[in-house]
């Protein structure tokens, strides 16, 4: 039962090796990749941490003949976007707030992880036979 839990040496060995929080696993930092799949990895990376920073906002509001709250988009902004709502003299809109569309994130967040993990598996190099 013991082999189950044993890393080989050369995986955890070198100047290139991180640990879990855990202590009980390590980790190569530069698993075998090719420049073509460290660039789409680094990419995928920029391209998460600009949707993180510029996410899409969504108001909400209620009218006084629909007590339900009504949602719509306004947009991609920063995440420091704190312009409160205004509501104009003849608007009827009550309540307005401003969020995050954690909905619309998580799926754009979720599609970006998914092709960048499906292009660095296309792009892996192929075994000698």
């Amino acid at each position: 039962m013991g082999e189950i839990f044993e890393l080989n040496a050369a995986l955890i060995s070198g100047p290139f090796t991180i640990f879990s929080p855990l202590g009980c696993l390590a980790l190569p930092i530069l698993f075998m990749a090719n420049p073509n799949q460290k660039l789409v990895r680094g990419l995928g990376i920029l391209v998460l941490l600009l949707m993180a920073l510029v996410p899409p906002w969504e108001l909400s509001y209620n009218t006084e003949q629909n007590p339900t709250p009504v949602k719509s988009s306004i947009g991609y902004h920063p995440a420091w976007f704190q312009k409160a709502p205004e509501a104009e003299a003849d608007d009827t809109r009550l309540n307005l707030k401003h969020r995050v569309n954690l909905t619309r994130l998580g799926i754009q967040l979720a599609v970006v992880l998914v092709l960048t993990n499906v292009v660095i598996y296309v792009l892996k190099n192929p075994k000698a036979p």
